[in-house]
């Protein structure tokens, strides 16, 4: 509840569209790693951002049988600035993109409404034993700031072995007709 988002101390901010596209908590050690490298908040990622995410991980986890795999997220994805104008605040900061030209599964994630950042909640952040699952990040409401690591990635930056196996196996996949919807379905069944 509230006109904006103040959590206290070990509380973060999630906003219910991002349940709905798939986040768990704890969250996913993937997620919490994007999180880091890109310098992000949960609550600066867009419902869309959230989809892209869930699906990759399902991607990797049901059909090239790894877990999410950072250099092979970066060959697909990149950060571009977002804004919510007009809303309650300005939400948003950072949506992911999909790498046009690259042979992922078909299917973009439609954007949400203009109403996403009206329904938020306060989690508690638990510390956890395991050091790889860690709890969100600190919540701020600083101004979020664009970074080079959002930037695609260059492509004369040459794939390792295991990243090549890993490209093929997609392609195959995409040419086999399998979209990013259905691999989405098939992790929630």
């Amino acid at each position: 509840g509230g006109e904006f988002p103040q959590s206290i101390q070990g509380e973060r901010v999630c906003f219910v569209p991002y349940l709905l596209r798939g986040i768990g908590f704890p969250i996913h050690p993937f997620l919490r790693g994007l999180l880091e490298y890109y310098g992000l908040q949960l609550h600066n990622l867009t419902p869309a951002s959230i989809l892209h995410i869930a699906g990759f991980v399902a991607l990797c986890k049901l059909f090239l049988g790894c877990e999410a795999h950072f250099d092979l997220w970066r060959k697909y994805f990149y950060l571009v600035p977002h804004s919510q104008k007009g809303s309650i605040f300005e939400v948003g900061g950072a949506e992911v993109w999909r790498i046009a030209g690259t042979g992922y599964l078909s299917g973009t994630p439609k954007n949400a409404s203009d109403e996403w950042p009206s329904e938020w909640f306060y989690i508690e952040d638990a510390v956890l034993p395991d050091p790889i699952r860690r709890g969100l990040p600190e919540f701020s409401t600083a101004p979020l700031k664009k970074r080079a690591s959002w930037r695609p990635r260059s492509f004369e930056e040459e794939d390792s072995g295991e990243i090549k196996r890993l490209v093929s196996k997609i392609r195959i996949l995409a040419h086999s007709g399998l979209s990013i919807f259905e691999v989405m379905e098939i992790s929630i069944t």
